[in-house]
């Protein structure tokens, strides 16, 4: 039997890798088409747009299942994703319409750092002393980041900031869910419940816009759905090691969009702070595949 020159692994994380390389694009794109969405639309209207397209594509899964869509048996679960979900969504498009796009994205990738913190104070999870360390290099590049004379150094900065945490304990939750609820009810329960938390905010400060604003808004739904199904596809196929890294290459689309569409040029402050967080990120990443190849052959 003739046998491929690439092994099935190194070809899963291959395709992997690609997946994640998409997701992360669709999520640039995201923030972009946030970012172009006029300003007297409020940030609730653009959540609840979203929330409505998500819930859009899930309608496969009602005609299969009806009246048991939302039947679980870790509801707990799914009330902690979808709380901590609202914080770091609500946190990451505010910074996306306020901030750069490349500090924005700079900023999103610390919520490695923050799930580490999290697994440690909430999950019970043990953190050795280099996690540690890589953990507070990770956090010294958030400050670098927000410099006290720059421009991110207001509450928008900070508001990023508390997405990134966040979503590092979405991290966790969701580690925890996937291994028993499909993806499709873990998106079912994040998109209906928040879309009800942000419906009367919606519906407090509504603006009927134009056809292109509509059009916008509905693209935020489009990709946000596009990321999560292509990084949860990526994360199933490939090794975590090997696809994490290629979630931060969306830094230079980032960038370069927020120089050619708005006219953001990224500081110094910007670059090193990106060195810091993708570097111990990665660093952490490593460690934490390490230990579970530990773990699993002490077992």
């Amino acid at each position: 039997m003739n046998k491929s020159p690439i092994s099935t692994p190194v070809q899963n994380n291959l395709a992997g890798s690609l997946w994640v390389l998409f997701g992360g694009f669709f999520l640039v794109l995201m923030g972009t088409t946030a970012k172009s969405i006029h300003d007297d639309i409020s940030l609730w209207q653009i959540i609840l747009v979203r929330q409505l397209v998500l819930l859009l594509f899930l309608i496969p899964l009602f005609r299969r299942e009806g009246r048991h869509s939302f039947r679980t048996e870790v509801l707990s679960l799914h009330l902690l994703r979808v709380f901590f979900a609202a914080i770091a969504l609500i946190g990451g498009l505010y910074a996306v319409r306020h901030l750069s796009l490349a500090d924005a994205t700079v900023i999103g990738f610390s919520k490695v750092m923050f799930a580490t913190l999290a697994a440690w104070l909430f999950f019970g999870e043990s953190v050795g002393i280099r996690r540690f360390l890589a953990t507070s290099v990770g956090f010294l590049g958030v400050i670098v980041v927000v410099n006290p004379n720059g421009d991110a150094f207001n509450s928008f900065g900070l508001i990023a900031i508390i997405g990134a945490a966040g979503a590092g304990v979405v991290v966790n939750v969701i580690r925890q869910l996937t291994q028993r609820e499909s993806t499709e009810r873990v998106i079912l329960y994040q998109a209906s419940l928040i879309g009800l938390l942000v419906l009367p905010l919606a519906l407090a400060d509504w603006l009927w816009s134009s056809p292109m604003q509509w059009l916008l808004m509905i693209l935020v739904g489009v990709f946000s759905l596009g990321s999560q199904r292509c990084n949860i596809t990526g994360y199933r196929l490939g090794e975590t090691s090997f696809v994490v890294p290629m979630d931060y290459f969306r830094l230079f689309p980032a960038g370069l969009i927020g120089f050619y569409f708005f006219a953001e040029s990224p500081n110094w402050h910007t670059l090193i702070g990106a060195m810091l967080i993708i570097g111990a990120s990665l660093y952490t990443t490593w460690r934490e595949v390490q230990l579970r190849k530990t773990s699993e052959v002490a077992t």
